[in-house]
């Protein structure tokens, strides 16, 4: 029986008399698989993929892979250059006065209030004199305004918005314009409400009670009563008399920053 040839050229079949084929002839030669006839032993070569011999089988991949020492280094570089490039992204930018873009790579507080000149009722828009009191005691005071809040009907969020922005929670913050205390109370006004502005406890619950005066004169319109404790309950129904609506824009520069850095956090 002879040998059938494949569908493929010629030139891509070997043939051999012998039972194996020698490995010299099968070197180069891409192969799937060899077929010995029944009679003459005869082989019939099919080209395929690649040779099966056992040396090309085995793909030997360790030769090619990096020593440990150099992998490491390149985790390590990847590892920095990856937090340098978020500290860059992630931080602030800001100008200095020449135009020149600087980095900001710690937050600083605002220590700098402005202190309103004219006539106020109770409030200062913040003090100057006030030192960080430390976490714990911030978390304290927070926690009575929001307890005084509740009891005198108002925006519990709010009202600690506004003595963050009065005092920052120093129970013995002052002001050039007179205010004292965590919630920047006049002693005419603290006294007129029975309470001592320099003991927090008391000033937090008349702040609280003099805000619930004021959203309740201005029918529940705690920017308002917010702009009352900052200017006066006259500025504020002066502003509303000239400009309706916007009565805000009527007020002064800086009792429109107090309203909205409190209201809206600043925007």
């Amino acid at each position: 029986m002879l040998p059938i040839e494949p569908e493929t050229s010629p030139q891509s079949v070997v043939f051999t008399d012998s039972p194996s084929v020698p490995k010299k002839q099968m070197q180069g030669v891409a192969l799937r698989a060899v077929i010995y006839l029944p009679r003459g032993r005869l082989a019939l070569v099919i080209p395929g993929d690649r040779t099966r011999l056992r040396e090309t089988d085995e793909l030997r991949l360790y030769n090619k892979r990096l020593h440990p020492s150099f992998r490491l280094g390149l985790l390590v570089m990847s590892t920095v250059c990856i937090f340098l490039i978020c500290m860059v992204t992630l931080t602030p930018m800001s100008r200095d006065s020449h135009g020149n873009v600087l980095l900001s790579m710690v937050a600083v507080p605002n220590s700098s209030w402005s202190i309103l000149t004219g006539a106020r009722t109770g409030s200062s828009a913040g003090s100057v004199g006030w030192v960080d009191p430390g976490a714990s005691t911030v978390a304290y005071y927070q926690q009575l305004a929001r307890e005084d809040a509740i009891k005198w009907g108002i925006p519990p969020d709010l009202y600690v918005a506004q003595i963050q922005q009065e005092s920052h929670f120093d129970p013995n913050a002052t002001s050039p314009a007179g205010a004292l205390g965590i919630a920047q109370f006049e002693p005419a006004t603290a006294a007129e409400y029975n309470f001592n502005p320099l003991i927090p406890e008391q000033a937090l619950d008349g702040g609280a009670h003099f805000m619930s005066d004021l959203y309740n004169e201005f029918n529940g319109d705690y920017a308002m009563a917010l702009a009352a404790y900052n200017a006066g309950s006259g500025a504020v129904q002066n502003a509303i008399d000239a400009c309706n609506a916007y009565w805000l824009s009527c007020m002064n520069t800086e009792t429109q920053n107090y309203v909205n850095i409190i209201m809206y956090g600043g925007a």
